[in-house]
């Protein structure tokens, strides 16, 4: 926010979240889950399963994105954070919307986790 204008219109408001969160979320949980991906069968030996690491990339994709794209909104529409109540009605779509794309994540996260699971039932299973 080095655009003093901006800054003043932009500082403490949702805005500020939806970017942080797209920086962090984008930069940090998506390189870590391809480098899992990638270094895992290096690692260990074994592949993970393709559809549940395709399922996990979609979900967290499109719960990414739906979760946070309009929080942007929100922040250009003037919603500050840690509000007590939200009493304009304009604002209530783009809340239901981000709504929705929390339990996407939480599934892409179970995708992840089924996707180790199997690979390892799988491996311990034919060492037997």
């Amino acid at each position: 926010m080095a655009v003093p204008p901006a800054d003043f219109q932009l500082h403490n408001s949702l805005f500020l979240v939806a970017h942080f969160h797209n920086v962090i979320i984008g930069g940090v949980v998506f390189g870590v889950m391809a480098g899992y991906t990638y270094w895992f069968p290096k690692a260990f030996g074994f592949t993970l399963d393709e559809r549940w690491g395709k399922a996990s990339f979609w979900c967290w994709l499109i719960g990414f994105y739906l979760a946070f794209m309009p929080l942007y909104v929100l922040g250009l529409m003037g919603m500050t954070r840690r509000m007590q109540h939200y009493d304009v009605l304009s604002w209530q779509p783009w809340l239901l919307l981000a709504a929705v794309g929390t339990p996407s994540s939480w599934q892409a996260s179970s995708a992840r986790s089924c996707s180790s699971w199997s690979r390892f039932a799988t491996a311990s299973s034919s060492a037997m």
